[in-house]
């Protein structure tokens, strides 16, 4: 009985008081405790509408290379995201942008090199959701995502693929502005390329 009373005394923040419990007190206090539990259940976020949304673009970077000479390096960045909005059981509006992925890709008009050569690698920085004066308002980052992806795509017999990354992770604004996503990654040769590091910008359209 001891352990009951205590447990019920830090719950309710430390009162000097020590409550003496029967049995019947402590099922009402268990009844409570699961009636409130079920209502934070249910208690969620309903969607109204659901838009799919893409950006893609297309880079090309050159590099030298003592041994290779000058070489041209190109891949294509696909980024795919759901645009929800709703309103939760808390009685608030919400836009978000939900079921990421981004998959980055050369095709083989893109020129694909033996691997003597190589084709660079892609690192995800980030994915940042902007306003109108193209302020982040929000973001993920890459370790908010895991390897793979979760939309389709139809491209070329033997494209090699350089990045798959997705997220169910929101990224939540508010519903009366407008967003676009800007997702930054690093496309990197070894260093005895130069230039070896660049910095890459994917954007989708206005939603």
């Amino acid at each position: 009985m001891y352990w009951v009373v205590h447990s019920v005394k830090r719950i309710i923040g430390g009162i000097e008081v020590i409550m003496v419990l029967n049995k019947k007190q402590i099922l009402c206090y268990l009844c409570l405790l699961c009636v409130f539990l079920f209502k934070l259940t249910i208690i969620g976020k309903h969607v109204e509408a659901a838009t799919q949304v893409d950006g893609y673009k297309h880079f090309k970077h050159n590099a030298y290379n003592l041994q290779w000479g000058y070489r041209c390096f190109e891949y294509s960045n696909d980024y795919i995201c759901t645009v929800i909005t709703g309103f939760s059981g808390g009685g608030y509006t919400y836009k978000a942008a939900t079921n990421q992925d981004l998959a980055s890709y050369k095709t083989p008009a893109d020129i694909i090199y033996p691997p003597l050569i190589g084709n660079g690698t892609v690192v995800l920085q980030g994915v940042y959701l902007l306003n109108t004066s193209n302020n982040v308002v929000n973001s993920l980052g890459n370790e908010s995502f895991n390897n793979g992806t979760i939309n389709w795509r139809i491209v070329p017999g033997g494209t090699l693929w350089l990045l798959s990354r997705y997220s169910y992770t929101w990224l939540e604004g508010i519903p009366n502005a407008t967003y676009r996503i800007q997702v930054g990654t690093t496309f990197a040769l070894p260093c005895s390329w130069y230039p070896f590091l660049w910095t890459d910008y994917t954007y989708t359209p206005w939603f």
